[in-house]
């Protein structure tokens, strides 16, 4: 996204800026003419789609418990819902990607559901599962399962082929590569056949006898979740304590055809010591589990555990995550950057105030940043909780705010890839790697001018420079003449402070020169500590948005890496929030 171009004149903060060499190389062929494409995240209310879904559920005491993002970024929403920005929609509605109502899909699905959807799933070829609470759609009965076809019409021969289906509530759906679809929940019996609250369904809506045969009395307790690895394994929690006879405690591994896998039982122990209500395999193959229960195997978790792909538990998560949480657990979401979001009942993570949602790093510990650009969140229940392909968040529940704006159930949070400048493809070669080349790296200058007001584009991104090293000798503010130059990263010094450094060849600028051509880091000092600043980039002409930094107590902060595609010149500009103006530098980049 392009964020408002900064005004050329803007009051200098106190600011010092420092440029660092990092591990990586030039980027010279096939990409965009600025800088290297990351994922920043950052979590703020995507006010244009809270703009587009109007009043939404506005119902008082109604809740948005499942979605669904399609593959063509249209979003399905249900819950217990029955009018959507003032118009009746019956439990379900959908969403273009702007936010604005599917009027068609309103008008094709009908009279909807007689009661609340708890899980949607999309199948490969666009059709959609609908399970819950349900016993008609749209006036017909459906056993609480239902499956659309792309337009939002009822695929009738589904129906057929279920009969009776459900003897009680469906709360999970998943579709195996072979388009068959495993269903769980609350019901004993599926289509007059005692299934032990787990059915497998052929594509056609037929049951499969032999997953129900393999199953045999299968669980003896309702089924929550349902989720598949990558090696087609069927892992499957809720409330069962017990497996075809055999104790599992609210969680199981099922081989691809339906027995259990006695390895996954024998390492997970003892379990969980009450229900697990949702499960996400993670792309390591690690599994996250959350829900109501407060030990695992013994030792205590408070409501979210992370297992290794045998079953054990993986006990450093355990112990950066601390007390967790003080309620549910609902929803768990691993983004692509391989943070986890985490929504549910609580108000407070390790005895923090998260008020529903929290977002921690890879190995448990903290997301401070999201924390400070939600503020106090959500001020209800979060059900449920979707990532978009362009990594925008989506979370459902039975909030109405959202920190202090009306929502009403529904709201996205943003996430941007940076920069987003159309690409210009070049055909141009990478430098040789022998001799190798020298970066020249230069600052410019650093523009004071008088303030032309705020900006108008809000701080978008949290810091996230992994793998750079602090660095507790940066001054509070850089004098005139000096640069400090980070090669910790490249030799593992100290940090050097280059006083009058050698100009460029038109004598016009001090300049750095590294061994190779590397991506850049950049630090800054003299901020306020704990601010949260947004930092640009000028790409092509434009300032897009690169990330943001939150500086420690000394007023140092580092500022996300980027990668030049091309030689040339770059601005970057630190952004005070709450004032809008600006601190910027210019930096040479090219080949000596």
């Amino acid at each position: 996204m392009i964020a408002t171009q900064v005004p050329r004149k803007a009051r200098l903060l106190t600011t010092g800026l420092l440029v660092a060499l990092v591990g990586g190389g030039l980027v010279a062929a096939g990409g965009l003419v600025g800088v290297a494409q990351a994922a920043i995240s950052d979590g703020t209310r995507d006010t244009a789609f809270t703009t587009n879904t109007g009043t939404a559920a506005s119902e008082a005491g109604t809740t948005v418990t499942s979605m669904l993002v399609q593959s063509d970024r249209r979003i399905v929403l249900g819950g217990s819902f029955t009018t959507w920005d003032g118009t009746t929609v019956n439990r379900i509605v959908r969403l273009n990607s702007d936010g604005t109502r599917d009027t068609a899909f309103t008008t094709n699905t009908g009279t909807g559901a007689d009661n609340a959807p708890f899980v949607l799933t999309e199948q490969a070829d666009g059709k959609i599962l609908v399970g819950g609470a349900f016993s008609t759609w749209n006036g017909t009965a459906v056993g609480r399962i239902v499956r659309l076809n792309a337009d939002g019409t009822r695929d009738t021969a589904f129906t057929t082929n279920t009969g009776t289906a459900a003897s009680s509530n469906v709360y999970a759906i998943t579709v195996q590569t072979d388009g068959k679809i495993l269903v769980g929940g609350q019901f004993g019996v599926w289509n007059g056949t005692a299934v032990g609250f787990i059915v497998r369904l052929n594509a056609d809506g037929t049951r499969d006898t032999a997953f129900t045969t393999a199953a045999g009395t299968a669980a003896n307790n309702t089924v929550y979740a349902i989720t598949l690895q990558s090696d087609g394994k069927i892992l499957v929690g809720g409330q069962p304590t017990t497996w075809n006879g055999t104790t599992v405690n609210r969680l199981v591994l099922l081989n691809s055809d339906g027995t259990r896998d006695t390895a996954f039982t024998t390492n997970a122990g003892t379990a969980a010591n009450s229900s697990v209500g949702t499960v996400m395999v993670q792309g390591d193959g690690k599994i996250l589990v959350g829900g109501l229960f407060t030990t695992w195997n013994g030792a205590t978790v408070n409501r979210l555990v992370r297992l290794n792909s045998d079953g054990t538990r993986d006990t450093a998560f355990t112990t950066a995550i601390g007390s967790a949480s003080d309620s549910n657990v609902n929803a768990v979401v691993v983004q692509s950057d391989g943070k986890i979001l985490v929504g549910g009942n609580f108000t407070t993570w390790n005895g923090a105030t998260a008020n529903y949602v929290v977002r921690m790093y890879g190995d448990g510990t903290r997301d401070t940043g999201f924390t400070a650009y939600n503020g106090i969140a959500a001020d209800g229940n979060v059900y449920a909780a979707a990532m978009q392909a362009d990594g925008k968040i989506l979370l459902g529940g039975s909030f109405a705010t959202w920190n202090g704006t009306t929502v009403n159930r529904v709201v996205r949070l943003a996430e941007a890839a940076v920069p987003t400048p159309s690409p210009t493809p070049t055909t141009e070669a990478a430098p040789a790697p022998a001799p190798a080349p020298t970066a020249t790296v230069a600052v410019i200058e650093e523009i004071p001018a008088t303030a032309e007001g705020p900006l108008a584009a809000a701080p978008t991104t949290p810091d996230a420079l992994a793998g750079i090293p602090d660095n507790p000798t940066v001054p509070t503010v850089l004098t005139p003449g000096f640069l400090l130059v980070d090669q910790q990263v490249a030799d593992a010094t100290e940090p050097r402070v280059m006083k009058n450094p050698p100009t460029d060849r038109m004598g016009q600028a001090p300049v750095v020169r590294a061994a190779t051509a590397q991506p850049l880091a950049l630090a800054a000092s003299g901020l306020v500590s704990g601010t949260l600043y947004e930092v640009r980039i000028k790409v092509r002409g434009v300032y897009v948005t690169l990330g943001s930094t939150v500086p420690d107590a000394t007023g140092a902060g580092h500022l996300p890496v980027f990668t030049p595609t091309r030689r040339g010149t770059y601005t970057v500009a630190i952004i005070d929030p709450g004032t809008g103006q600006a601190s910027y530098v210019k930096i040479k980049v090219g080949l000596a």
